[in-house]
């Protein structure tokens, strides 16, 4: 459930953040967010909660606020929605720290991963991968023989 848990939380933020004007338009910021900016991780010092995320830092040049001032508006609006979207017995508080949002899970909700956990055993935290991309990887070679030029530099950045 941890899993789902993080995607609901993406959802509910990425919403938080169309409808949050913050003095600005609604979507001021979030039009070219990407889904990574939305993303939660495990924070390293168990102070900061349970998962955390830096979209504060993400929206601050485009709002021209501080990350602090954002992840303080955002907490509160985040919360609000958890409770509202049905995720309020999951999640006990949402502090802004240093311009991060942390979210610290309820007794019910780590009780409820926990169980998902022992459910699921070694199947808990596996992704369903998707289909492979095909990608090309391409490196550059000066001429060693030769003198190096602005050529070899714009084939390193663009190509043939």
């Amino acid at each position: 459930m941890a899993l789902s848990l993080e995607h609901s939380l993406s959802q509910i933020l990425r919403i938080v953040l169309q409808s949050d004007s913050g003095g600005q338009a609604p979507t001021q910021g979030t039009q070219t967010l990407p889904d990574a900016a939305l993303r939660w991780d495990i924070p390293k010092e168990p102070t900061f909660g349970d998962l955390s995320n830096a979209v504060s830092f993400k929206l601050a040049a485009p709002r021209k606020q501080s990350p602090q001032r954002i992840a303080e508006e955002l907490s509160s609006a985040l919360m609000g929605a958890c409770q509202s979207r049905g995720l309020g017995g999951w999640i006990d508080r949402v502090e802004p720290t240093g311009g991060f949002l942390n979210v610290f899970l309820s007794q019910s909700g780590l009780t409820q991963v926990l169980r998902d956990i022992l459910r699921r055993r070694s199947r808990f935290g596996r992704r369903v991968s998707q289909p492979a991309s095909t990608i090309n990887i391409e490196f550059v070679s000066a001429n060693p023989t030769g003198p190096l030029s602005v050529a070899h530099g714009r084939q390193a950045a663009v190509g043939d």
